[in-house]
């Protein structure tokens, strides 16, 4: 058992970002299957640890589990439904990871769930229609219609190569993926709602972001300072010098950074024009290791 414990936490450690997410996704759907077969295994049915970690709309019921605005965007009930969600994630995942980034990427994983659930929680308590309804919101989809959205938005001309169909803009795929999930007599009303807010978050972001605006920096101050948390403080040493030599006018470090920065704008200039296979392998690595920098 060791072993196989062992094995996943090597898997997991070598993956890419994206990779984590949908790895993490997975495995909190079979632990629940496994728990759940244990509770019945065991008669125990008063317990159900899907509505303890899905949101509900109710305030009172929200209060007393603040924590399900975080867990409900990474817990699924069905198979199909986490399979189409984790399908999704890789394909838009992976490009906007290649184009901007983890810090990125992860930015807006969590801002398109938590904007999901929030707007979720607004229509269900102050529109009439929906009061009242005691329903739970669960599943990925808020997150990853907003890492779709913000690439689809940041890059609309890049192009991918469909099977049978041949190369496609991300622009035209985004259109498609918004009709598919528009409501119908089906229901899932709560679901579109929280669908609707990702998508929302992800395409304002991405187009400010194009602008030279990010209105999302302050999680990226959160993300710095959890990050912190897990490090081990290490004493501060100082360094005497004598005699410094004096401050250079032109800083070469800034140069060359700036320069990298204009090579990388560059490149995804032509990403937007061309696509990404239109690219040099040079180019390709150098946007990789920009990317991985992030």
């Amino acid at each position: 058992m060791a072993g196989v414990v062992d094995e996943i936490k090597g898997l997991y450690a070598q993956s890419a970002i994206v990779a984590k997410y949908i790895l993490i996704n997975i495995g909190i759907y079979l632990a629940l299957k496994v728990f759940s077969f244990i509770l019945w295994a065991a008669q125990v049915s008063s317990f159900d640890l899907i509505d303890w970690l899905a949101l509900p709309a109710a305030p009172h019921e929200l209060i007393t589990r603040p924590w399900t605005l975080v867990t409900y965007m990474f817990l699924h009930e069905g198979f199909w439904h986490l399979l189409m969600n984790m399908l999704w994630l890789h394909f838009g995942g992976r490009i906007l990871y290649d184009l901007m980034g983890s810090k990125r990427f992860i930015k807006t994983y969590w801002m398109g769930g938590l904007v999901g659930g929030t707007l979720y929680l607004l229509a269900f308590n102050l529109l009439p229609a929906f009061q009242g309804s005691g329903t739970s919101l669960l599943g990925a989809s808020a997150a990853v219609f907003a890492v779709f959205i913000a690439i689809s938005t940041y890059s609309p001309d890049y192009q991918v190569v469909l099977p049978f169909i041949g190369p496609v803009k991300l622009k035209w795929i985004a259109i498609i993926f918004i009709i598919l999930q528009l409501p119908n007599n089906g229901g899932n009303i709560g679901g579109h709602i929280a669908h609707a807010g990702g998508a929302i978050w992800g395409f304002m972001w991405a187009s400010q972001l194009k602008n030279g605006r990010d209105l999302a920096t302050w999680f990226d101050r959160l993300a710095d300072q959890v990050s912190t948390w897990s490090l081990p403080r290490r004493r501060k040493t100082f360094k005497v010098h004598k005699n410094p030599a004096p401050t250079s006018p032109k800083n070469s470090h800034m140069e060359r950074k700036s320069e990298m920065q204009q090579e990388i704008d560059r490149i995804l200039d032509k990403i937007s024009k061309s696509g990404y296979e239109s690219l040099s392998s040079k180019e390709k690595e150098t946007l990789f290791k920009a990317s991985d920098k992030s």
